[in-house]
């Protein structure tokens, strides 16, 4: 049953034209509210500011992923397709580099349906683990390419099965320094998943919070799904904290139900 319509006239914080305005009683059980007042307060509500949402990716490709190829570029890719067909996906960019004892820019800040794909020619399992050179050159590579805007925000992902052990430029220290640095702006979050026993001490060396998975094929799989879940929280709102439980939860195996893709 539609609401009861009582004319009064209403003083109210928004509206000049009293007379325009009318209580409309919805009946028992709910409260009474006039819905020009509500169209008005609609019309001058400051409009919420959304940002871009950086996501950057060190994928190792060292010599010890060869188990996992297959399985690190279907999920990468698919984490590129799932965000590809979301509403704000042109909200989302990726910086990406590879890394062995070399590091390899893939992409910086590209649209998701544009950035480039894992294939035989780009991911291939090779050579020793230069990990400290992948953080710091992907930090320091998209901070030289791209300006933050003032409600942009960035998520670091670091993503490997090994130890540290090739890297020439950069130390732990450095790394960590940088880290804390850029989280404690407020602006930027991060996250290292440790794919088996030889990576689960990296992602303390450098400050990063850890995810320690298997580092089997299915693991792998779902710290992508992990990933994609996170970015679609954290593009939302969601706190450093609620996507890093995102990513967490499901990168150790749990199944994604939507529950971290808005804010907290």
């Amino acid at each position: 049953m539609g609401g009861v319509v009582v004319e009064q006239n209403i003083e109210t914080a928004v509206g000049t034209d009293v007379g325009r305005h009318r209580l409309v009683d919805p009946g028992p059980g709910a409260a009474a509210g006039c819905p020009v007042c509500a169209e008005e307060v609609a019309e001058k509500a400051p409009a919420v500011e959304t940002g871009k949402t950086h996501v950057l990716l060190a994928v190792d490709r060292s010599g010890s992923m060869s188990r996992l190829v297959a399985e690190t570029r279907a999920g990468y890719n698919a984490f590129l397709d799932d965000l590809s067909g979301d509403v704000n996906a042109d909200r989302v960019l990726v910086t990406t580099v590879l890394f062995d004892h070399e590091v390899l820019p893939l992409c910086t800040a590209a649209a998701v349906g544009v950035a480039p794909r894992l294939n035989e020619a780009n991911y291939t399992a090779r050579g020793y683990t230069a990990l400290y050179d992948a953080v710091g050159k992907l930090i320091v590579g998209f901070e030289a390419a791209t300006a933050l805007g003032e409600h942009d925000r960035v998520m670091l992902v670091v993503q490997t099965d090994g130890q540290e052990n090739a890297s020439q430029e950069f130390r732990a220290e450095r790394i960590r320094a940088m880290v804390a640095e850029r989280e404690k702006s407020g602006k930027w979050t991060t996250a290292y998943l440790g794919a088996g026993p030889d990576a689960w001490d990296g992602g303390e060396a450098i400050g990063m919070a850890s995810v320690n998975t298997r580092g089997d094929a299915g693991s792998t799989l779902n710290s992508y799904a992990g990933i994609t879940h996170a970015t679609r929280g954290y593009a939302g709102g969601a706190s450093a904290a609620a996507t890093f439980g995102t990513l967490s939860g499901i990168a150790a195996g749990g199944v994604p139900d939507g529950s971290g893709d808005g804010s907290a």
